[in-house]
């Protein structure tokens, strides 16, 4: 689901709160679960999404299945959002809540494609490649794509580095069509 404006105000007031209460790694945990959790569930994206469900049996159905798996304070911050008829974000929430929490612990997250498999010396050097390159920790989270024939593409942020072989054969193709030399000599 696509962030929102609505799911963003809202997570940053969580996420401030848990700032300020000093429950943020608690916090942050129980929003990767929840996100999971929606992700997974057909059925709960269904019900998060139904304008005819009460608020009140939103909050119940939240407490039901998160109730064990959760703190109280994000329980409490789910049963305010279905309260607010504002439940239909609460994945929107969950995204921005953790983009919050990587840049507030200075984390980026590096994704890389690459036609084979990176090897552990391949992966460390990428990681160092962006630790000096943005100063932070990194996550780097990878991805297999035959169809790029060798090289990789590593996308950090709005930075992206393509080295692949496809890139270089379609600007190779790209060139050959503009037919630079002309008839006549």
């Amino acid at each position: 689901m696509k962030n929102t404006k609505v799911g963003s105000r809202y997570a940053r007031a969580f996420f401030d709160l848990s700032v300020e209460k000093d429950f943020l790694e608690e916090a942050h945990a129980d929003m990767q679960t929840i996100r999971q959790t929606i992700r997974s569930s057909r059925e709960l994206r269904l019900m998060l999404q139904n304008p005819v469900i009460s608020p009140v049996r939103k909050a119940a159905v939240l407490r039901e299945i998160f109730g064990q798996h959760v703190s109280e304070g994000s329980l409490l911050f789910m049963r305010l959002l279905a309260m607010n008829r504002r439940e239909m974000h609460l994945e929107a929430v969950t995204d921005e809540f953790g983009n919050l929490y990587l840049v507030h612990k200075n984390i980026r997250l590096a994704r890389i494609r690459s036609a084979f498999p990176l090897n552990d010396a391949l992966r460390e050097k990428v990681i160092d490649m962006v630790k000096d390159r943005f100063h932070c920790e990194v996550i780097l989270q990878e991805e297999t794509d035959p169809g790029l024939i060798g090289g990789f593409v590593l996308q950090v942020d709005d930075y992206q580095f393509d080295t692949s072989m496809l890139t270089e054969l379609n600007q190779l193709r790209k060139q050959f069509q503009e037919n630079v030399y002309k008839k006549g000599f």
